[in-house]
């Protein structure tokens, strides 16, 4: 390392911005230092820095934050009789992981839900579904996710009303696609829901129909869920509240210690889930900061919000507003420009064919001063939130470093990213598009142009757009790591070795930025957290092997050992 990182000191906090998102810092050494005692250190392992990248030999925590980081010597140097000493024995540490979108209320629903993908294969699901209606009581519901029509055998096989029926003509069924932007349902749940072949589509759903006006079985988007979810047998607050804290203890496994929790509201209700984060938020064992963009599908027109921008603190803040604005890739109902590849009669779905309708929803949280998230996965949900964003960027509201969002952002064009650098938008991709669904984009979805450019990392990086990566939790499982191996080598999970668009990959530093410093950019944490600067908060991973030097295809091997938030142990 350089000189002036050998050590910095929180003495130097008050005169000097360190530890800010740049990454700027006054020199200094071990000597002419006031007498500033650690309550930690850790040494005897690889130390990540992140900003700069890089590998420092010991760290040092006093009150939650680090006091010194740099070189072994130096940082002994905060020691005294009380220091606790954390020799690594070769084990790496690193800042804790940054998600920046999963949906806790989703993840904590999954929890007393069957995971249809760890259950069986796909093409067993009848025998399974049946096993599992069996157990239960007369006035229950088969919930069950995790259903994946491009991973089955054969190829995008479905559940339709019909083959639901056969599992159970009495038994309410509904079965949640891995996107959760779908989801299928048997006769008996149609009637408990009260939806009939002429039942209106709801606001931003469809009930889906075949040629002669049946109903097929297969719903689309959350809106056209809340019929069928209004009659699941009720959990009670509390019930709620635990699965909600489970999965914070989820995440943390996983290296976790902030989360964005996209979508606040749209499963409970935005009073209750909005209640119920508060609630984990001030309970001391609480593992994982958590920052909060609200549900615009869960907002009742005319009533006002019970939060306001930037409300709350470092461990609960609500930051933003939600939008969606088309569906799954892998579902066929991401908007896209051109047609699927085997579906080519179908370019998706907007779920605002009208923009000026978008435009007129999102300006009102703009001027409020909300930072905007937009979920696109196909191109041309992008077009559509690239037109939106330059119409709220011509009113006179000013929107600097609002930081505002792109969702997914799986499929682009080079103009287009051009664009989005242009808007200073920052996106956040999931690279579970390339690690589970690489191979069926590219041999039967997208085809291998568009299916190359998939989360295109390096396309980013060359323009200096800073980016994060995330899980979509539950659409895939909460695991940096595994997100790191899936940009650095693009390898499918599915195919022989193979790289999916081999020009798209990027370093495992950049990979580790996107996971920890750019990922807290977009949560206006990166002066805080996201790098081991001097000031910043002490929120640690201890991780059994180091990143940044083990063959990157075994990233995702590498095993989560402790946690710490702000000097804390948590795991």
């Amino acid at each position: 390392m350089k000189a002036q990182h050998l050590l910095w000191t929180v003495a130097l906090v008050s005169l000097c911005a360190c530890g800010g998102s740049n990454g700027s810092s006054s020199s200094g050494g071990a000597s002419g230092i006031p007498n500033l005692t650690a309550d930690r250190i850790f040494l005897g392992g690889p130390i990540l820095t992140v900003n700069p990248p890089g590998e420092a030999q010991a760290l040092a925590v006093k009150d939650g934050r680090i006091l010194a980081v740099g070189t072994r010597e130096a940082v002994l140097a905060t020691q005294s009789t009380s220091t606790e000493i954390v020799d690594l024995q070769g084990k790496t540490l690193m800042p804790g992981f940054v998600e920046p979108h999963l949906h806790v209320a989703s993840v904590a629903s999954s929890l007393s839900q069957v995971d249809l993908l760890s259950e069986a294969p796909n093409q067993q699901l009848s025998t399974v579904l049946t096993r599992l209606t069996q157990a239960l009581p007369a006035s229950g519901w088969l919930q069950a996710s995790g259903f994946d029509p491009s991973r089955t055998s054969p190829l995008f096989a479905s559940l339709t009303v019909t083959n639901l029926d056969s599992v159970s003509s009495t038994v309410p069924i509904f079965v949640l696609n891995a996107s959760e932007h779908i989801a299928y349902v048997n006769s008996a749940a149609f009637i408990a829901a009260g939806v009939t072949n002429t039942t209106a589509n709801p606001a931003g759903g469809e009930y889906v129909h075949d040629s002669n006006g049946n109903l097929t079985g297969q719903i689309n988007e959350p809106p056209s869920f809340t019929a069928f979810e209004a009659k699941f047998p009720k959990r009670t607050p509390a019930q709620i509240l635990e699965g909600m804290r489970q999965s914070l203890f989820i995440f943390s496994r996983a290296g976790v210690t902030t989360a964005g929790d996209l979508n606040t509201g749209l499963a409970y209700g935005l009073e209750n889930e909005i209640s119920m984060l508060t609630t984990l938020s001030q309970e001391s064992p609480t593992p994982v900061r958590v920052f909060s963009y609200l549900s615009f599908l869960a907002m009742k027109p005319g009533q006002p919000l019970p939060v306001q921008p930037r409300q709350g603190n470092d461990m609960l803040r609500f930051l933003g507003v939600k939008f969606t604005l088309d569906g799954s890739t892998q579902g066929f109902t991401g908007a896209l420009n051109q047609p699927y590849l085997t579906n080519t009669t179908s370019t998706g779905t907007l779920d605002y064919p009208n923009t000026e309708i978008l435009f007129q929803d999102a300006l009102p949280f703009a001027q409020d001063g909300w930072q905007l998230s937009f979920h696109t996965n196909g191109d041309r949900a992008l077009d559509q939130a690239l037109e939106v964003h330059a119409r709220l960027r011509a009113k006179p509201i000013d929107i600097r470093d609002r930081r505002f969002r792109i969702e997914h952002l799986t499929v682009t064009s080079e103009t287009q990213l051009d664009r989005l650098k242009e808007l200073d938008l920052t996106p956040s991709m999931t690279p579970g598009h390339i690690f589970y669904w690489g191979q069926v984009f590219f041999q039967s979805i997208l085809g291998p142009e568009r299916a190359s450019r998939v989360d295109a990392c390096a396309s980013l990086k060359s323009r200096g757009i800073r980016f994060s990566l995330n899980s979509d939790a539950t659409t895939t499982t909460v695991e940096p790591l595994r997100y790191i191996q899936n940009v650095v080598t693009r390898i499918p999970q599915l195919t022989p070795p193979a790289v999916l668009g081999p020009d798209q990959r990027i370093s495992v530093d950049d990979a580790i930025r996107a996971v920890t410093l750019d990922a807290a950019y977009q949560l206006f944490m990166d002066d805080k957290i996201g790098s081991l600067e001097v000031g910043k908060l002490a929120d640690l991973v201890v991780l059994s092997d180091n990143p940044r030097t083990v063959d990157p295809s075994t990233i995702r091997s590498i095993r989560v050992e402790r946690t710490y938030l702000g000097g804390v142990r948590k795991l």
